[in-house]
């Protein structure tokens, strides 16, 4: 029974991991607030792998402002 008790935890663990994984991939694939400094986010990221010096200022920038 303790061995049972054991591995039911860890399936209520693992399914509360599994719906709030899924509730913060809703959140940044939808169109509210979320997804939309998600998709900034990947922009900026990928210019700053560029190199870009105006990239790097908006992160910045963007950091002090949040």
């Amino acid at each position: 029974m303790e061995l049972l008790g054991l591995f039911a935890s860890q399936a209520a663990i693992a399914l509360d991991l599994l719906q709030r994984a899924r509730r913060a991939h809703e959140a940044l694939d939808g169109d509210g607030e979320l997804s939309v400094i998600s998709r900034l986010a990947e922009k900026l990221e990928a210019r700053r792998e560029e190199g870009s010096e105006t990239a790097l200022r908006l992160l910045a920038e963007l950091e002090h402002l949040l």
